[in-house]
Protein backbone atom coordinates (compact mmCIF):
# COMPACT_ATOMS: atom_id res chain seq x y z
CA UNK A 1 0.00 0.00 0.00
CA UNK A 2 0.89 3.65 -0.37
CA UNK A 3 3.15 5.39 2.12
CA UNK A 4 0.17 7.26 3.63
CA UNK A 5 -1.48 3.98 4.47
CA UNK A 6 1.64 2.28 5.84
CA UNK A 7 2.22 5.09 8.34
CA UNK A 8 -1.36 4.87 9.60
CA UNK A 9 -1.31 2.00 12.08
CA UNK A 10 -4.89 2.35 13.29
CA UNK A 11 -6.75 0.36 10.64
CA UNK A 12 -10.42 -0.02 11.50
CA UNK A 13 -12.20 -3.28 10.57
CA UNK A 14 -15.89 -3.65 9.77
CA UNK A 15 -18.10 -6.24 8.08
CA UNK A 16 -19.90 -5.29 4.87
CA UNK A 17 -22.06 -7.83 3.03
CA UNK A 18 -20.18 -10.70 4.65
CA UNK A 19 -16.71 -9.36 3.78
CA UNK A 20 -14.07 -7.98 6.12
CA UNK A 21 -13.23 -4.41 5.11
CA UNK A 22 -10.62 -2.12 6.66
CA UNK A 23 -10.66 1.66 6.81
CA UNK A 24 -6.95 2.33 6.30
CA UNK A 25 -7.17 6.12 6.20
CA UNK A 26 -9.89 8.63 7.05
CA UNK A 27 -8.59 11.54 4.92
CA UNK A 28 -8.33 10.52 2.17
CA UNK A 29 -10.91 7.84 2.94
CA UNK A 30 -9.26 4.59 1.86
CA UNK A 31 -10.91 1.21 2.30
CA UNK A 32 -9.43 -2.22 1.64
CA UNK A 33 -11.10 -5.60 1.38
CA UNK A 34 -9.23 -8.26 3.34
CA UNK A 35 -9.24 -11.77 1.85
CA UNK A 36 -9.34 -14.22 4.76
CA UNK A 37 -8.05 -17.05 2.53
CA UNK A 38 -4.99 -15.32 1.07
CA UNK A 39 -4.43 -12.71 3.82
CA UNK A 40 -4.10 -10.03 1.13
CA UNK A 41 -5.70 -6.61 0.95
CA UNK A 42 -7.23 -5.11 -2.17
CA UNK A 43 -8.13 -1.43 -2.29
CA UNK A 44 -11.85 -1.07 -3.01
CA UNK A 45 -12.28 2.68 -2.63
CA UNK A 46 -10.46 5.95 -2.14
CA UNK A 47 -12.02 9.38 -1.77
CA UNK A 48 -10.41 12.73 -1.20
CA UNK A 49 -12.69 15.11 0.68
CA UNK A 50 -12.56 18.37 2.61
CA UNK A 51 -13.00 18.08 6.36
CA UNK A 52 -14.84 20.63 8.55
CA UNK A 53 -12.90 19.36 11.61
CA UNK A 54 -12.13 22.08 14.18
CA UNK A 55 -8.38 21.67 13.74
CA UNK A 56 -7.74 22.55 10.08
CA UNK A 57 -5.00 20.76 8.17
CA UNK A 58 -4.69 18.02 10.77
CA UNK A 59 -4.13 14.40 9.80
CA UNK A 60 -7.31 12.46 10.69
CA UNK A 61 -6.00 9.22 12.18
CA UNK A 62 -7.78 5.95 12.84
CA UNK A 63 -9.77 5.23 15.97
CA UNK A 64 -12.60 2.76 16.63
CA UNK A 65 -14.20 0.31 14.24
CA UNK A 66 -17.11 1.77 12.25
CA UNK A 67 -20.63 0.63 13.19
CA UNK A 68 -23.62 0.32 10.87
CA UNK A 69 -26.49 2.72 11.52
CA UNK A 70 -30.20 1.90 11.02
CA UNK A 71 -30.15 3.63 7.62
CA UNK A 72 -27.38 1.30 6.40
CA UNK A 73 -24.62 3.92 6.52
CA UNK A 74 -21.62 3.65 8.86
CA UNK A 75 -20.54 5.81 11.79
CA UNK A 76 -16.77 5.96 12.07
CA UNK A 77 -14.39 7.84 14.36
CA UNK A 78 -10.95 9.43 14.13
CA UNK A 79 -8.44 11.25 16.31
CA UNK A 80 -6.05 14.13 15.78
CA UNK A 81 -2.86 14.96 17.63
CA UNK A 82 -2.64 18.67 18.42
CA UNK A 83 0.71 20.02 19.62
CA UNK A 84 0.67 23.07 21.86
CA UNK A 85 4.20 23.91 23.05
CA UNK A 86 5.34 20.73 24.80
CA UNK A 87 1.82 19.35 25.23
CA UNK A 88 0.06 16.98 22.86
CA UNK A 89 -3.73 16.63 22.93
CA UNK A 90 -5.50 13.73 21.25
CA UNK A 91 -9.03 14.84 20.39
CA UNK A 92 -11.67 12.65 18.78
CA UNK A 93 -14.20 13.24 16.03
CA UNK A 94 -16.74 11.17 14.15
CA UNK A 95 -17.94 10.88 10.59
CA UNK A 96 -20.55 9.04 8.53
CA UNK A 97 -19.90 7.21 5.28
CA UNK A 98 -22.19 5.45 2.84
CA UNK A 99 -23.03 1.82 3.47
CA UNK A 100 -22.32 0.88 -0.15
CA UNK A 101 -19.47 1.20 -2.60
CA UNK A 102 -17.67 3.59 -3.00
CA UNK A 103 -18.30 4.42 0.72
CA UNK A 104 -18.57 8.17 0.09
CA UNK A 105 -18.18 10.48 3.12
CA UNK A 106 -21.56 12.01 4.00
CA UNK A 107 -20.96 13.87 7.29
CA UNK A 108 -18.07 14.87 9.52
CA UNK A 109 -17.85 16.35 13.01
CA UNK A 110 -16.68 19.90 13.53
CA UNK A 111 -16.26 19.35 17.28
CA UNK A 112 -15.04 16.55 19.50
CA UNK A 113 -17.26 13.90 21.05
CA UNK A 114 -14.60 12.95 23.62
CA UNK A 115 -12.28 15.84 24.53
CA UNK A 116 -8.77 15.27 25.83
CA UNK A 117 -9.33 17.86 28.58
CA UNK A 118 -11.44 15.30 30.44
CA UNK A 119 -8.47 12.96 30.87
CA UNK A 120 -6.93 12.15 34.23
CA UNK A 121 -3.36 13.10 35.17
CA UNK A 122 -1.40 13.42 31.90
CA UNK A 123 1.47 11.08 31.20
CA UNK A 124 4.89 11.98 29.84
CA UNK A 125 6.82 10.71 26.85
CA UNK A 126 10.24 12.08 25.92
CA UNK A 127 9.76 15.12 28.18
CA UNK A 128 6.49 15.94 26.42
CA UNK A 129 3.15 15.92 28.16
CA UNK A 130 0.51 13.77 26.46
CA UNK A 131 -3.15 14.38 27.24
CA UNK A 132 -5.41 11.86 25.56
CA UNK A 133 -8.65 10.01 25.66
CA UNK A 134 -8.09 7.34 23.02
CA UNK A 135 -11.08 5.25 21.87
CA UNK A 136 -10.43 1.71 20.70
CA UNK A 137 -13.83 0.04 20.29
CA UNK A 138 -17.40 1.03 19.48
CA UNK A 139 -20.68 -0.91 19.65
CA UNK A 140 -24.18 0.23 18.66
CA UNK A 141 -27.18 -1.18 20.52
CA UNK A 142 -30.29 0.25 18.86
CA UNK A 143 -29.98 4.01 19.53
CA UNK A 144 -27.23 3.69 22.14
CA UNK A 145 -23.49 3.81 21.41
CA UNK A 146 -20.83 2.41 23.75
CA UNK A 147 -17.22 3.43 23.19
CA UNK A 148 -14.32 1.93 25.12
CA UNK A 149 -11.33 4.20 25.54
CA UNK A 150 -8.04 4.54 27.30
CA UNK A 151 -7.72 7.52 29.59
CA UNK A 152 -4.06 8.57 29.18
CA UNK A 153 -3.09 4.91 28.71
CA UNK A 154 -3.75 4.54 32.44
CA UNK A 155 -7.42 3.64 32.92
CA UNK A 156 -9.97 1.97 30.66
CA UNK A 157 -13.36 3.66 30.55
CA UNK A 158 -16.64 3.16 28.70
CA UNK A 159 -18.48 6.13 27.23
CA UNK A 160 -22.24 5.81 26.80
CA UNK A 161 -23.89 8.10 24.27
CA UNK A 162 -26.53 7.94 21.54
CA UNK A 163 -26.50 7.86 17.78
CA UNK A 164 -28.37 11.19 17.73
CA UNK A 165 -25.77 12.87 19.99
CA UNK A 166 -22.93 11.67 17.77
CA UNK A 167 -24.73 12.78 14.60
CA UNK A 168 -25.53 16.18 16.15
CA UNK A 169 -21.78 16.92 16.07
CA UNK A 170 -21.55 16.42 12.30
CA UNK A 171 -22.03 18.65 9.27
CA UNK A 172 -23.10 17.48 5.81
CA UNK A 173 -20.17 17.13 3.44
CA UNK A 174 -22.24 17.00 0.24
Amino acid sequence: PESLVTRQKNWMPFIHEGSLLLVASVLPHIIYKFDLNTFKCEKVSEEKWISPWIYPNQFLRGNTNPVMLKDGNYLGTFHTAIWNNKKCYYDNGCYVFEGKYPFKILKCANKTYLPAEGAIEPHFRNARTIVCTFPVGMVRDEDKIYISYGDNDSIIKIMKTTVDKMLSLTLDIY
